[in-house]
């Protein structure tokens, strides 16, 4: 199993200027241990957890105004644009990013000391999110926000992992897995669901061939010990009526069928211009490898050193295995063959032979003219994906339009043999009884062959299900393995935090189904008292608001034992939950995480006591480690009122 673990995000500084919801621009530094944002109700002390949030990864379009809602309009300065400056780190790496918070687009960019400014690059939202990714060794920014939102952020009456199984099992993979491991897990999935469902669709339809097949055999029987006159006027009315109808489907038919093949038109000529594009790709890759041969000619003996070079800097491929590797294991290799000249292997400097070093003016001309061909093989791929979404879309409606199609010619082919019946029947009456039954004995033979044929098609269909699941099974095998290494370090380390409270605690694995996904896989649930506590129906509020206090509190410091890795969690308290004698308790609990990494605690002063406890475990200075909302929010009537009482308050905590 792979070991390239996700970096998660470790804010280091946050500034928010010229947003109305504040009475004045503020800043705040992070220190590793506690951090402690405390205020009233109502002072924006949980927009700033959103604000930490989307600064690092963005607003969703659904979201779009979730800022610029929570302002009064008039509160607002004319003309002033809100912003927040974000410094944090992933890994050893350093970020710092300035964002519009009404609308998210990046204003300024700081990568490793390397800037961009949204007016002098246009794709500097690109350049962010491709540069996260690279950094944090994850599939999507996406992924990135969901661990943010459901692991690292817990608001006063946030989301419960330990009792919401597809969240849990999702921060479980994206955690201690490599990068892609999730992205791969629900790919499976999602293929086990496509195959499911078009089993059950083919199923469905072959179900309504066997109910009409159901249906003809009882009107067979009705007929054979039915004796009467027909009903001529009826099947005239009838006949009438179905022959308007059919001419009006045929037509609908054949725009249809117009439709489907101008869509095949379409596919057909983007499918040429990928064809081409590819082509270009390739002779452009081409041109690429015979400019660098050129550097490489003059200094090395062996030709496949060249070949080397070049599948580890373009691709990431071993020379020997031609398989994938990480790209930075690539870059260094890269650069002892480029740079050092010597072999990644052995440290042996490469032998020179033949020809002279390329001349300076001639090496700059080649790269001038390497740097032209790499940025256009860039552009072609970037067509090439615009092309190939386009292709994939019109493939999604052509699909549509075929299900469209079936559907109306099974429509088509019903009315016409009905049409055909009552010709028959109106033009020799006097044979009705016999005409009647032999057209239900050709409608039952008829319909058994349609019968037999989706049975054949669902057969092959669960055969498709049953290897899908059969893949997806594998990786939740290699999830269970994974999750098997870390079993007794995380429940060890989650009675370092939960037995204080709920005394001999731990936690246990359990398989559970859920309709994300689709097949069992292994989940954390805890146990206390004898029991475990598989619903939050469980167990008290206090208790549960605890058990997930200690849950994330429990995954982060794992996180850092295994990988090494960092990162701020954000708790926003509901200490009002716990009597006089469990806050100190809480409070003792949660302090033990201050030596492990960064700790955002979020209070208001409902439970002097509780901050009074935190501020007391922790051994550094506090004076620079609080953010006091009273200071920096706008004060209604009331708080404005007491506000020295709540300095007061503040005082006593943080002596």
């Amino acid at each position: 199993m792979e070991n390239t673990y996700v970096k998660l995000p470790i804010v280091k500084r946050i500034e928010v200027r010229g947003y109305g919801l504040f009475k004045k621009d503020w800043e705040y530094t992070f220190k590793e241990g506690l951090n402690l944002f405390v205020g009233g109700n109502r002072l924006g002390k949980t927009t700033t957890v959103y604000i930490i949030l989307y600064g690092i990864v963005g607003l969703p379009p659904a979201s779009k105004n979730f800022f610029s809602d929570r302002v009064a309009r008039e509160s607002q300065k004319e003309g002033v644009r809100p912003t927040v400056r974000l410094d944090f780190n992933i890994g050893a790496d350093h970020i710092g990013i300035e964002r519009d918070l009404f609308d998210s687009h990046i204003r300024n960019l700081s990568i490793n000391g390397e800037d961009y400014k949204a007016g002098d690059v246009s794709d500097i939202e690109d350049i962010y999110s491709r540069q996260i990714l690279r950094l944090a060794g994850i599939s999507s920014l996406d992924d990135y926000r969901f661990l943010l939102e459901k692991l690292l952020i817990r608001e006063e009456e946030g989301n419960y992992l330990l009792w919401r199984p597809d969240d849990q099992m999702r921060v479980l993979r994206l955690l201690f897995n490599y990068g892609k491991f999730d992205q791969e897990f629900r790919k499976l999935r999602n293929n086990v669901r496509i195959l499911d469902t078009r089993v059950r669709g083919q199923q469905d339809i072959q179900a309504q061939f066997k109910k009409r097949l159901n249906a003809i055999r009882a009107q067979k029987l009705e007929s054979v010990s039915k004796v009467g006159e027909l009903d001529l006027e009826g099947l005239k009315k009838r006949l009438e009526l179905l022959q308007m109808e059919t001419g009006t489907l045929r037509s609908s038919y054949e725009k249809l069928i117009g439709s489907i093949e101008a869509m095949e038109n379409a596919m057909r000529q983007i499918t040429q211009v990928v064809h081409g594009l590819n082509n270009e790709i390739e002779e452009l890759d081409s041109e690429i490898m015979k400019i660098e041969n050129a550097f490489f000619e003059s200094v090395y003996a062996d030709p496949k050193i060249q070949l080397a070079d070049h599948k580890l800097k373009h691709y990431q491929i071993c020379i020997f295995c031609n398989q994938k590797i990480p790209q930075d294991k690539a870059e260094s290799i890269v650069i002892d063959i480029e740079d050092r000249r010597r072999c990644p292997v052995c440290n042996s400097y490469f032998e020179r032979v033949g020809r002279q070093d390329i001349g300076e003016s001639d090496r700059k001309k080649l790269i001038d003219v390497l740097l032209k061909k790499k940025e256009a093989a860039e552009e072609k791929k970037q067509e090439l994906s615009s092309k190939q979404r386009d292709l994939d879309s019109l493939r999604e409606r052509l699909h549509d339009l075929w299900e469209k199609e079936r559907t109306m010619k099974a429509e088509l082919e019903r009315k016409t043999l009905e049409i055909d019946d009552i010709r028959l029947k109106l033009s020799r009456p006097e044979m009705e009884s016999m005409e009647e039954i032999a057209v239900y004995d050709r409608d039952i033979r008829g319909l058994q062959v349609q019968i037999d044929h989706y049975q054949g098609i669902i057969d092959k269909a669960k055969i498709d299900r049953r290897k899908a699941l059969e893949k997806l099974e594998r990786k939740n095998i290699e999830f269970s393995q994974r999750l098997a290494t870390i079993r007794a370090d995380l429940s060890r380390i989650f009675k370092n935090y939960a037995d204080v409270f709920l005394g001999e605690s731990e936690l246990v694995v359990r398989k559970r189904r859920t309709d994300e996904s689709v097949i069992p896989s292994d989940l954390f649930v805890p146990k206390f008292d004898g029991s475990e506590r598989t619903s939050i129906l469980q167990v008290s509020k206090s208790e549960a608001t605890f058990l997930e206090y200690a849950f994330r509190l429990s995954l982060c410091e794992l996180f850092k034992q295994v990988t090494g890795n960092e990162a701020l969690l954000v708790i926003e308290t509901s200490e009002g939950l716990f009597d006089i004698g469990n806050a100190p308790i809480l409070a003792d609990a949660i302090s033990r995480f201050y030596d492990v990494s960064y700790l955002l605690i979020i209070s208001n002063l409902g439970r002097p006591d509780f901050l009074r406890a935190l501020v007391q475990k922790t051994k550094q200075d506090i004076s620079d480690r609080v953010l006091n909302y009273f200071e920096i929010g706008k004060l209604s009537e009331v708080q404005e009122r007491d506000r020295d009482r709540f300095n007061k308050e503040l005082r006593k905590i943080l002596i």
